[in-house]
C-alpha cells in the first residue's frame, strides 16, 4: 500500500512549491477583497472605510491561508497517488518488471531516440509461471495465517 508523505517528509523543493502556492493564493484573495471593498466603501467616512479595509485585508489572510495549505497538500497527495498508479499500471505486481505494453512503449522511445542505430531484443516466455501461480494458490489454505 502506498504511504502518503507527511509534511515533515517532503523535499525542500516541494515545500517551496507549497509555500508559493499558498502565498500567491492568499495574495490574490486579499487583492480582490481590497479592490471590492474600496469600490463599495470609497464614499464612506474615514473610520468606516478604515474598518472595512482592515477586514478586507485580515479576513482573506486568516481564512484563505489554511484553505490554500489544505488544497496544496491535497494536490501533492493526488500527484503522489497518480505516480503510484502509473507505476502499478506499467509494472508486473509479482516481479516488478515492466509489463508488456510498458516494455513496448519504452522500446519505441529508445528506438526513436537513437535513429539509425541497430540492436537486438530477446523475449523470453516462461510457460511454467502459470503452474507456479496455481501451486501457490493451492497451498494458501494449507498455510498458517502467520506464514
Amino acid at each position: 500500500m502506498l504511504k502518503i508523505k507527511r509534511l515533515s517528509q517532503l523535499q525542500t523543493k516541494t515545500l517551496i512549491k507549497l509555500v508559493c502556492m499558498t502565498t500567491l493564493g492568499v495574495a490574490i484573495c486579499t487583492i480582490i477583497a481590497v479592490g471590492f471593498t474600496s469600490v463599495l466603501f470609497w464614499r464612506e467616512s474615514g473610520d468606516a472605510f478604515r474598518k472595512a479595509m482592515t477586514a478586507a485585508i485580515l479576513l482573506p489572510i486568516v481564512l484563505a491561508t489554511p484553505l490554500f495549505i489544505f488544497a496544496s497538500l491535497k494536490l501533492l497527495q493526488i500527484s503522489q497517488l497518480n505516480r503510484a498508479l502509473r507505476i502499478a499500471a506499467s509494472h508486473d505486481g509479482m516481479t516488478g518488471l515492466l509489463n508488456r505494453q510498458a516494455f513496448y512503449d519504452r522500446a519505441d522511445e529508445m528506438i526513436q531516440e537513437t535513429p539509425g542505430a541497430s540492436g537486438c531484443v530477446l523475449l523470453l516466455t516462461m510457460p511454467t509461471s502459470s503452474r507456479i501461480s496455481t501451486t501457490t494458490m493451492d497451498m494458501r489454505p494449507a498455510t498458517r495465517p502467520f506464514d
